[in-house]
């Protein structure tokens, strides 16, 4: 699975399955708590 930021940063997730990931959310996305995390 990979997770592309708003800011272009992109995360890989090894042998994880996109729909099994998504499986413990609700249908709106909308509603999941974020954690936003700034690298220097």
């Amino acid at each position: 699975m990979k997770i592309i930021g708003n800011d272009n940063a992109k995360t890989l997730f090894l042998n994880i399955n996109n729909d099994d990931f998504l499986a413990n959310y609700s249908n709106n996305l909308q509603e999941v708590p974020a954690v936003e995390i700034d690298l220097i």
